[in-house]
């Protein structure tokens, strides 16, 4: 899972309500972690703000990591991200979306097996051209409390992926992107007729989420 835009929202420190939101639904990701799926995070962000970001995550789901004295084996099952690539793991990209800073997530770089991995990331730039069928696109999340897209997106990855041990999930990995789509679209269509009708609210923001089987080197 991408964090910034796709499972958190990093406002700026400068604004009153500054700090780290975490996206409405992110509870949803325990029903992946229970079915078996192996989570992880990929962000282009350093890893104190990835350490930082994932402990607010565990704040909000309430989610306790295991105990010290706990057999490894139980130790995992209590982690809910068990792999995380920050920074260091991404490759730099200058100006791929205009900043000297860019970078992208060569993803099979880093897995034993990337056809059993999905990227959900709210940027297609952050893809490489060859792991494209690997890739979630998730709208990215602004800040709205009215945002369904996480649960929209295990819902999706639950319907299109029927146990964590298939052998490619390219596929599901089109049919969730399309799924999100069509959501957002229905739910643009359901906004714009309530302004005309003279209610109306803001239009939602997109986000990004990622089931990551990794395996760092």
């Amino acid at each position: 899972f991408d964090l910034n835009g796709t499972l958190i929202n990093k406002t700026d420190k400068r604004k009153k309500n500054k700090g780290i939101k975490v996206r409405p639904g992110v509870n949803a990701l325990i029903q992946l972690h229970r079915r078996g799926f192996v989570l992880g995070v990929y962000s282009s962000s350093t890893l104190k703000t990835c350490v930082k970001a994932i402990n607010r995550l565990m704040e909000e789901l309430g989610w306790e990591d295991s105990d010290p004295e706990e057999e490894n084996e139980k130790k995992e099952e209590k982690v809910l991200f068990q792999h995380v690539l920050h920074r260091e793991f991404c490759q730099l990209m200058p100006n791929i979306a205009g900043s000297a800073w860019d970078t992208v997530k060569p993803l099979g770089q880093y897995l034993s097996d990337i056809n059993k991995c999905i990227l959900f990331d709210d940027d297609e730039y952050k893809v490489l051209e060859k792991e494209k069928h690997h890739h979630v696109l998730v709208p990215a999340w602004a800040g709205n409390e009215d945002d369904d897209i996480i649960t929209q997106l295990v819902d999706s990855t639950l319907k299109h992926i029927s146990t964590s041990e298939d052998e490619d999930v390219r596929l599901a990995a089109a049919k969730i992107s399309l799924d999100l789509l069509e959501h957002e679209e229905m739910k643009k269509g359901s906004q714009q007729q309530a302004i005309a009708g003279g209610g109306g609210t803001d239009s939602p923001d997109a986000t990004g989420l990622a089931n990551l089987s990794l395996q760092t080197t």
